[in-house]
């Protein structure tokens, strides 16, 4: 059984738009594109194909308000009722929900989005397989899992989830012997660093 610590988390603030018709709100939206980012200290992209083969088994996944793993997230549609769809196009992860305007909680995002308060989206996966840039300062996510993940709409496009992929960078940095002791260069001032945004990282996570 999957955890909140199983996923990662990553927002976007491109195309969300709320929308009335025929007595049903439609949402829609990115929840990622293909562009890379910056995320703390490195940058990121999502491979072309990714979202595409992670549709293809028929994940279960849910449309909530800033996320729901922690008690706190509002359940507002899902793909196992057809009144959630996702989408893979040239631009990213396409999101498109009919909502039920007279479900309380849709009529709340409803108000936040035309208020501003809510603008952009995030989503949540698991099992990524990834490969590193080099220099470490890139990593290319090219295979991800969406089943039990959600889409969301939240406020900030920041992203707290940050330990899962440090691990995988400190690894792909990691030197294949240990530096002289007491030797201080680049490299062994990057993995000192790379070791305290580790550990503070497990720090906040507790």
């Amino acid at each position: 059984m999957s955890t909140a610590t199983d996923f990662e988390v990553r927002a976007c603030a491109v195309g969300l738009s709320l929308r009335s018709s025929d007595g049903v709100l439609k949402l829609e939206g990115y929840a990622s594109t293909f562009d890379a980012y910056d995320y703390g200290p490195f940058r990121e992209q999502i491979a072309p194909g990714a979202f595409r083969n992670a549709l293809a088994s028929a994940p279960d996944v849910v449309l909530n308000m800033n996320h729901g793993r922690a008690g706190s997230g509002l359940p507002l549609a899902r793909t196992g009722s057809g009144r959630l769809r996702l989408a893979e196009d040239a631009n990213g992860l396409l999101v498109s929900a009919d909502l039920d305007p007279d479900d309380a909680d849709c009529a709340l995002l409803a108000s936040k989005l035309r208020s501003g308060a809510l603008s952009a989206m995030s989503f949540a996966f698991k099992d990524a397989i990834d490969s590193w840039s080099p220099d470490g300062t890139l990593r290319t996510i090219r295979s991800l899992s969406l089943d039990g993940g959600d889409v969301s709409v939240v406020a900030n496009p920041a992203n707290p989830a940050t330990s899962v992929a440090l691990r995988s960078r400190a690894r792909a940095l990691a030197p294949h012997s240990r530096p002289t002791a007491g030797a201080v260069g680049p490299d062994s001032l990057q993995l000192a660093q790379e070791q305290l945004i580790l550990l503070r990282a497990g720090r906040a996570g507790r």
